[in-house]
């Protein structure tokens, strides 16, 4: 279930409000963006480590993030670097890797009531043209957890076919993958009913 993604714990970083973790992500991925040295991209990636470490999360659940990310991550490196330059390429793959981890760190440390509050409360203007912000914060909330979800889906997927004997392939994965997202969604669309949510409110 995707409501299990949030890890409890008493680290500052849980305290922090949402507004300030999905913020600060807004921000280091503009700063990486804006200064695209190969230093600046290390040095962000130690520090998002070091909070990662003091947020009481385990570096294991690193590990969760399945080979769908680390594998854009080394065709990013590759494509970059074999087009471009060797620099530019590591630059690239090291700031996917900070930013990846980084949300992560957020997704495990935010509650979904938490932040869809935020985004529902910066989304507040478009009720002056009819829209619905608790509505759009809930959505957009929900998909950002949802991403963990997928690649963790992928690898459960992965593993159980390597177990049996089989080969892992992107064709292979495609069918279990829908199946087990169908299933997760028919699930939490099962918790929202239980719950009264009507998408109104």
């Amino acid at each position: 279930m995707i409501i299990g993604l949030y890890a409890p714990g008493e680290s500052l970083f849980h305290r922090l409000s949402a507004g300030i973790k999905i913020g600060s992500l807004f921000v280091l991925g503009t700063l990486l963006v804006l200064m695209p040295y190969w230093w600046t991209q290390v040095f962000a990636l130690n520090i998002v480590l070091v909070l990662w470490y003091f947020s009481q999360l385990g570096f294991k659940r690193l590990t969760q993030i399945g080979w769908v990310v680390p594998m854009f991550v080394l065709m990013t490196i590759l494509l970059n670097g074999y087009f471009s330059h060797w620099e530019h390429g590591f630059v690239m793959g090291v700031r996917l890797v900070a930013l990846v981890i980084f949300s992560m760190l957020v997704t495990y440390t935010t509650t979904l009531d938490e932040m869809s509050e935020f985004i529902t409360r910066i989304m507040t203007p478009i009720k002056y043209v009819g829209g619905n912000p608790a509505l759009v914060g809930f959505a957009v909330s929900f998909c950002l957890r949802f991403i963990p979800v997928i690649t963790s889906a992928m690898a459960d997927i992965r593993e159980a076919q390597i177990a049996r004997g089989q080969t892992a392939t992107a064709a292979t994965l495609v069918a279990p993958l829908i199946i087990r997202l169908l299933r997760i969604s028919t699930e939490i669309a099962e918790s929202l009913d239980a719950r009264g949510f009507d998408g109104r409110t």
